[in-house]
């Protein structure tokens, strides 16, 4: 029985695809198998494939457009004790299966995120990204302030997603932000996250990738959240809770979208927004101020070695 299962849906990516296969071929853990959900690729991928043969399980469906259905479908024929996601256009460095199960086996946790690199085709900037941190109430936490896990950073314990049936929810108007959606199930059921703070792979953002169309992110985000709020979470007042999750969340979409598009008219919105409500603006910088302090230090660490 491999002790990984790492599933890695694909379509039409097959330059994409030889760069996370060869990533993983190449790892120091060999206790493995991959899962390839292929949504009917029309580039080569299955006679790409067939020329490994390495520890392939080979799958086709048609997920219409929900990568949801291409995980799902992963996890259950999966036969390892972890899940590990791989997006198709990602890759590890050789030694994140060992370090993930030196992790698994010195800790207990039930889904483990470690840190990546994060390269822009469109700008060519490589960036190094940190994740987490676990705090308590942790639910309550990413309904607050967002998603603190990558897909293709975060291997999940199956025992864990078995007990409580969890899986990526296949609803349309999730798309480009089931992962979040997952996350939060995980914590909802009491999940332990652990947060390695070492970068593991790459993460590529270009022109084919859906979670670089940011406006299309933020309203599949803003569809999860309000999922949660009025169906699921049972800790705050659903009406106040949305308001506050909508100020953050609109402020966060101001700051990193219209922002970086020196959209001026939008920023005046965004400080007008502030100021109507002075408790977002405390609370941003706090966010911000952690976050930059966490990933200067880490990149100013690990900067040298990559």
């Amino acid at each position: 029985m491999p002790f990984f299962s790492i599933i890695i849906p694909t379509f039409n990516q097959c330059d994409f695809l030889k760069v996370a296969i060869s990533s993983v071929l190449k790892q120091s853990f060999k206790n493995y198998e991959i899962i390839i959900i292929d949504n009917y690729s029309t580039d080569g991928t299955k006679n790409f494939l067939k020329r490994i043969k390495k520890k392939i399980v080979y799958k086709k469906l048609r997920n219409k457009g929900v990568i949801a259905k291409s995980r799902n479908l992963g996890i259950k024929i999966a036969k390892g004790k972890w899940i590990c996601f791989l997006d198709s256009d990602d890759s590890w460095s050789k030694d994140k299966l060992k370090r993930t199960y030196q992790s698994i086996k010195s800790q207990k946790f039930d889904i483990i995120c470690n840190d990546e690199w994060i390269v822009d085709e469109n700008d060519n900037i490589k960036k190094f990204w940190s994740y987490g941190p676990f705090k308590k109430n942790f639910y309550e936490n990413l309904i607050l302030f967002g998603n603190k896990n990558s897909t293709s950073a975060t291997s999940v314990k199956k025992e864990f997603l078995d007990k409580y049936k969890i899986n990526f929810d296949e609803k349309k108007n999730f798309v480009t932000a089931e992962d979040f959606e997952f996350f939060l199930k995980i914590a909802f059921y009491g999940g332990v996250f652990y947060y390695l703070n070492e970068p593991l792979g790459t993460h590529v953002f270009h022109n084919q990738s859906q979670s670089a169309k940011l406006t299309r992110l933020f309203k599949a985000q803003m569809n999860v959240l309000k999922f949660h709020i009025f169906k699921i979470q049972n800790f705050s007042s659903k009406e106040k809770l949305w308001r506050k999750v909508r100020d953050i969340n609109l402020i966060k979409f101001y700051m990193f979208y219209h922002g970086k598009k020196k959209n001026w008219k939008e920023s005046s919105s965004l400080i007008l927004t502030i100021f109507k409500r002075p408790y977002m603006f405390t609370l941003m910088l706090k966010m911000l101020f952690e976050k930059n302090i966490k990933q200067y230090i880490l990149t100013k660490k690990f900067k040298s070695n990559y």
